[in-house]
């Protein structure tokens, strides 16, 4: 199970640079767990997990049976591929549970709407599904979509 391991190695990491803790058992970690994974991919790490879009925002089936199969504990060695730490560090440190669930959801929607809107209706067709699927405000979700732009993680 060297997919786990990888997965042990990056939680374990989070926990101790976030001071926080990231227990599967509990369903709002659950929700943390799949959306810092799917930002971790989006900033280099190379998991090969897929997501879809579920009620929380984008959902890895694999990630989910991955951390149910392997206990979190800390293993040394290096995450897969080429995780810009510091970068995916500062862009998730101290975001809720809320603002992660709507910016991987934007996120995800971007990349899918893209093969069917260009410039300002991609834009606003992003920030409408995306308030509409996480009960957001259009003006949050834009405040949202601004900074992953900023971040360079929409293109």
């Amino acid at each position: 199970m060297p997919r786990v391991h990888d997965l042990n190695r990056l939680i374990s990491r989070l926990e101790t640079d976030l001071g926080i803790t990231l227990d599967a058992a509990q369903l709002d970690n659950r929700i943390q767990i799949q959306k810092l994974l799917y930002f971790a991919q989006e900033f280099g790490a190379d998991f090969g997990y897929d997501y879809n879009m579920y009620i929380h925002g984008p959902y890895s089936p694999a990630l989910a049976r991955d951390y149910y199969d392997g206990e979190f504990r800390e293993v040394e060695g290096n995450i897969p591929g080429n995780l810009d730490y510091a970068n995916f560090l500062d862009n998730i440190e101290g975001k809720s549970n809320t603002w992660l669930a709507l910016a991987s959801t934007i996120h995800k929607l971007y990349g899918s709407y893209q093969m069917r809107y260009t410039g300002d209706e991609l834009v606003e067709e992003v920030i409408n599904a995306a308030a509409n699927k996480k009960n957001a405000s259009p003006d949050r979700a834009f405040s949202v979509f601004e900074q992953l732009n900023e971040e360079g993680l929409l293109s």
